[in-house]
């Protein structure tokens, strides 16, 4: 292990002794507790939500090394931080290797506090094996996303979701960046899950919501395929 991996391994550690040890009960309890929100900020502000992203961007640029040192030491005490990290992460890299580092950084830049710096992902299921996938159809230079995505990770605490469906005309997955406060969005309740309830997850509606493409329409699952790796 690099000397620089050795002190964010211990910086992870650090946070998870101090942070995260007290409260677990009552942060497992959620949607019935508050969410952690202090600690998601404490998370921002120590980058880790931006792990993998180059320095230019404000990220470590660690790795997938950095990022399974610190979700490693961070879900040892509490999961949930864990995946919250994790769908973001994957978010970002499905961006990036989609090309769409210019969009993603617009949104980094204008994030002020720990709500724009997550992006909402459905991480928890497979996006191409979705029954009944989103529809999205051109519209004057955006898309209009119209259907409903369920279990979307951190859809109600997160400022924007990078939502997969299927363009009109189109075979194959694509993914659309959209504003979760746009028209057009209804999110139901927290789902009440069997755990990782602090990692939260709700079903949306769209209906004719304004969406921008990342990447090429029909290359989603190509993307997705190499931030997995």
């Amino acid at each position: 292990m690099t000397e620089e991996l050795k002190l964010l391994e211990r910086a992870a550690l650090d946070f998870a002794a101090k942070e995260l040890v007290d409260g677990r009960v009552e942060r497992d309890s959620y949607p019935f507790a508050p969410l952690f929100s202090a600690i998601l900020e404490k998370t921002h502000e120590l980058g880790f939500t931006g792990i993998m992203l180059p320095e230019e961007m404000g990220g470590s640029a660690q790795g997938i090394t950095g990022l399974a040192t610190v979700l490693g030491d961070i879900s040892r005490t509490d999961a949930s931080l864990a995946g919250v990290i994790f769908t973001t992460v994957l978010a970002q890299e499905v961006m990036r290797n989609a090309k769409a580092k210019e969009l993603l950084a617009g949104l980094i830049g204008d994030a002020t506090d720990f709500t724009g710096s997550l992006l909402a992902f459905p991480s928890y299921i497979a996006p191409g094996q979705v029954k009944n996938p989103i529809r999205a159809r051109a519209v004057d230079g955006h898309y209009a996303l119209s259907g409903k995505l369920g279990y979307l990770v951190l859809g109600n605490v997160a400022r924007h979701a990078l939502v997969p469906a299927a363009v009109e005309g189109r075979g194959g997955l694509s993914f659309f960046l959209v504003d979760l406060s746009a028209a057009g969005v209804s999110l139901s309740e927290p789902v009440v899950s069997l755990g990782l309830r602090a990692c939260p997850a709700v079903d949306v509606t769209f209906s004719d919501t304004l969406s921008t493409l990342v990447g090429e329409a029909g290359g989603g699952e190509d993307y997705l395929a190499r931030a997995s790796d």
